[in-house]
């Protein structure tokens, strides 16, 4: 190839020296697009000239245009953009250019449905079906996935009447009726997640591609029929096994208990998917039933017992398909992976239908902050189904309306009089004139301010229930909407009081002077969490330098006392007995005490690790750390309430020196997680996550006894200078331990 034509080729135009012009190919390959490869057109040239577009020679304009390019260097229009480039396709490139015909294509000969299969074929193809679905649920494309399975293609075809039936190892009824059962019943469950996930808004090529090719998931197959094709499959294996010994015998007990598996699954996804949580239950008795089948070792030793069959799964299927982008290249999931993806979904969706009837807000609560964290993270749809069952049709769960999840979840924080949410009037107002306008003006400030709280505090929810990087986005923006509403109800306080001060004095009742602000105590502390989460997922999502660690973990013990500060004003400002919701927030301070103790430890022994000589901090190369600092809090510096964490207060912070407060500050934060593990589930309202909470502060246990073993070793002998201090995320993704090395 000479060099002109070399350029040629790397600008991706065709050369006209080929054999075949471009159109000729083009038309020759447009029949090869239909999934049977049949030929939509004639090769008549009448037809070419009527659907050809007219084609002009830029051959010699383009070949003169590059003349002088270097090799790599690309001609394209102004308008041609980064989306442009990555949505390009590399003509004659038989992974990308869908009209090129290859000659492998010319002597490919079509898979024929209706050859009979033995049990290990079809144990195969039901697997490596399997290993699909399961790459797709990750966020593959179909038609590199469930897509290439030539069955699924013509499962409507099957039929045993078109199958040879001479040899008995062979029965028609394994292709039509067993394979047949199966694979409708897994298009079904594909048909089920794939209208979960246009529902749950999740994010699309980031979480999971919806994208159909145009294709049908069986829409028209009622679940009805999807049920009793495999019910069918199921009778006839079983009525076979009866006759079948030794290896063979195992092979049909393995095609049965794959049957009963995708049974219980279409059945579960079925119940999942009927509105309003209605047959939850039912669902959730459809998951248990998986465990021992997926938990069993009958199941996992079967699963290299398939024998391939040549041309039943096609991968260049997605060159047949119409894609805005390129596909990319993947690998699907293995056996044991595809099994393993399958128990933790499986464990999600069984967590989600337990929690459907929970009983406290905060309960509910505590279950979605430990779904958001969850190592590794659930899988798209299992977000999207939380997504939708948290809030769905105006409802919370699927029963409670948002008014009444909104009011219960503010009483059950800060216990405020519940006759401001039409609950229990007291008698003593009843003789008061105009008592009822009063209490009427009362309920409508809660309610205008409810209807604005209840949209930033459902989507704060549903937050929870996207990826990690998405989620610290999304709390981004919500931060300034806590911030609006705060004000709105600090307003709707001063009017909350204005009325009980006027009602409580007509009817001769003593009133206290120092008023509680409920409404805006309970927004301010949801905001000061969202700001706890936007510093704990930058740790999450690694998106700190070692350079920064000190700076962020010095702002974090200033959150984490912004709610201690906040509880004990609301404990000192309730009159009389303390109501009985304060009890529930006690676990809730210890553990913020913990943390707060715990980041203040932290930051301070980075500081004399780094002032010792020991941690080594690559210097700032493109902006200086006051520059850095700026940028990491510049949105809650914009906030009016709380405080921020100022440069020089954070310098000042810094040159505190003592190992010794380091370390009481570590076995304060011993102290309080270890009180805390101590606690019942019902005083800590972890009745759906207490699992997880406790392995959480056992983590968080265990961080700080490292960290006090590190800083006992500089205390009492000191680190030898050839020694290096490690900050490592050893115990708990957030909060970094110390190793001495």
């Amino acid at each position: 190839m000479s060099e002109g034509q070399g350029l040629w080729h790397d600008i991706g135009v065709r050369d006209t020296s080929q054999p075949r012009t471009w159109v000729e190919q083009e038309l020759s390959g447009v029949g090869e697009l239909s999934l049977d490869n049949s030929r939509a057109l004639h090769d008549d040239d009448e037809l070419k000239r009527a659907t050809a577009p007219e084609y002009t020679d830029m051959t010699q304009l383009l070949m003169d245009a590059t003349s002088d390019f270097a090799s790599g260097q690309l001609l394209h229009l102004d308008s041609f953009t980064l989306f442009d480039a990555m949505s390009a396709l590399e003509m004659m490139d038989p992974k990308m250019d869908t009209g090129m015909v290859l000659d492998s294509d010319k002597n490919k000969v079509p898979y024929n449905v209706h050859q009979p299969l033995d049990a290990s074929q079809v144990l195969y193809i039901m697997d490596e079906l399997f290993c699909c679905e399961s790459t797709w649920l990750t966020g593959q494309s179909l038609s590199q996935t469930i897509y290439t399975c030539n069955y699924f293609h013509h499962v409507k075809e099957l039929d045993a009447k078109k199958i040879d039936s001479s040899d008995p190892r062979k029965p028609p009824e394994l292709v039509s009726v067993v394979l047949k059962g199966y694979i409708v019943a897994t298009i079904k469950c594909c048909h089920v997640i794939w209208k979960e996930m246009n529902r749950g808004n999740v994010y699309e090529e980031e979480d999971f591609t919806t994208n159909l090719f145009g294709l049908d998931l069986l829409e028209h197959y009622t679940n009805a029929e999807a049920v009793n094709d495999i019910d069918m499959a199921i009778a006839f294996v079983e009525k076979r096994l009866l006759d079948e010994i030794g290896d063979e015998a195992e092979l049909w007990k393995a095609i049965s208990q794959r049957l009963a598996l995708r049974k219980h699954l279409t059945l579960a996804l079925i119940h999942l998917s009927r509105p309003n949580c209605e047959r939850y239950f039912e669902a959730h008795k459809e998951l248990l039933c998986m465990e021992p089948i997926v938990m069993s070792k009958d199941l996992a030793s079967t699963m290299k017992l398939g024998i391939e069959v040549n041309n039943a799964f096609d991968p260049s299927i997605n060159r047949k398909f119409a894609a805005h982008t390129p596909p990319r290249p993947i690998t699907l999931l293995t056996r044991e992976e595809s099994l393993s993806h399958l128990q933790y979904m499986r464990l999600g969706l069984q967590r989600i239908c337990e929690v459907v009837h929970f009983d406290r807000p905060q309960s509910l609560l505590n279950f979605l902050y430990f779904f958001a964290a969850y190592r590794p993270p659930p899988c798209g749809f299992t977000r999207s189904k939380m997504i939708t069952t948290f809030y769905c049709d105006l409802r919370i769960m699927g029963s409670k309306p948002v008014k009444h999840f909104m009011r219960d979840t503010i009483l059950d924080f800060c216990g405020p009089p519940a006759w401001w949410f039409g609950i229990d009037e007291p008698p003593r107002f009843r003789k008061v004139p105009d008592a009822g306008h009063k209490i009427k003006a009362a309920l409508d400030v809660v309610n205008g301010l409810m209807e604005n709280a209840s949209r930033i505090f459902i989507d704060f929810c549903k937050t929870q229930c996207h990826n990690r990087s998405r989620q610290r986005r999304l709390h981004l923006k919500l931060l300034a909407d806590w911030e609006v509403l705060q004000e709105e109800a600090e307003n709707a306080d001063v009017q909350l009081q204005e009325i009980e001060s006027a009602l409580k004095n007509e009817a001769a009742v003593v009133t206290d002077p120092t008023q509680p602000f409920y409404l805006s105590s309970w927004v301010y502390h949801r905001k000061l969490i969202v700001i706890e989460y936007l510093l704990t997922l930058g740790f999450d999502n690694e998106m700190y330098g070692l350079h920064e660690y000190a700076m962020m973990l010095c702002s974090q013990a200033l959150a984490w006392s912004y709610p201690s500060r906040l509880f004990q004003g609301k404990t000192s400002k309730v009159d009389g007995q303390r109501p009985p919701t304060m009890s529930s927030l006690v676990s809730i301070q210890i553990l913020n005490l913990a943390k707060q103790d715990l980041t203040r430890g932290l930051y301070r022994a980075i500081l004399a690790f780094q002032k010792s000589g020991h941690l080594n901090i690559p210097a700032l190369q493109l902006d200086d750390e006051a520059t850095r600092f700026s940028h990491r809090f510049e949105r809650i510096r914009q906030l009016a309430s709380p405080s921020p964490l100022s440069y020089s207060d954070y310098v000042d912070a810094a040159d505190i020196d003592g190992i010794e407060a380091t370390q009481e500050s570590m076995q304060s934060a011993r102290s309080a997680l270890e009180s805390l593990l101590s606690m019942t589930v019902s005083e800590t309202q972890q009745e759906y996550s207490y699992d997880e909470w406790k392995e959480d502060l056992q983590s968080l246990l265990k961080t700080c006894i490292a960290n006090s073993v590190a800083l006992q070793i500089m205390l009492k002998n000191g680190i030898s200078a050839t020694k290096k201090v490690l900050v490592q995320n050893k115990y708990h993704a957030i909060f970094p331990s110390f190793t001495i090395t």
